[in-house]
């Protein structure tokens, strides 16, 4: 042998085909045969879900801030099962689905509870760096 290495043929090649057996994928049907009174157009569905599921870890954190006392991030941890900083990142997804959470700090732990919403204001745009003053 001179040392050179003889270049394997292909492992998965496939095999070839006759071009009698091919046959043409089934095609969608034309635009214009849908072209009806009622084809292009879509119904709106009111937008209702901005309270989560009924059994979901958001609905469990909704219900303890709800609370009269709110709750602490301790307890909110406990309930739910997650980390702290899972825990504060849903309730950032909750001011961003338009919740109100305000923080209190009471004998030194700081406790959360959705406040009510204050008409007029828009909570996704009304924090401090889009105030014009």
């Amino acid at each position: 042998m001179t040392g050179k290495s003889i270049k394997p043929g292909r492992r998965f090649a496939r095999p070839p085909t006759d071009q009698t057996s091919f046959t043409e994928p089934p095609h969608a049907p034309s635009l214009g045969a849908e072209r009806g009174a009622e084809a292009g157009v879509a119904k709106a569905t009111p937008v209702t879900a901005l309270s989560p599921r009924a059994q979901s870890k958001t609905a469990l954190i909704t219900d303890l801030l709800g609370r009269a006392g709110g709750a602490s991030l301790g307890e909110l941890v406990a309930a739910t099962g997650w980390q702290p900083h899972t825990t504060r990142a849903a309730l950032t997804g909750l001011r961003k689905k338009g919740h109100t959470i305000a923080k209190d700090s009471v004998a030194g732990v700081i406790r959360y509870v959705i406040a009510p919403p204050t008409p007029g204001v828009n909570p996704t745009t009304s924090c401090m760096r889009n105030a014009s003053s």
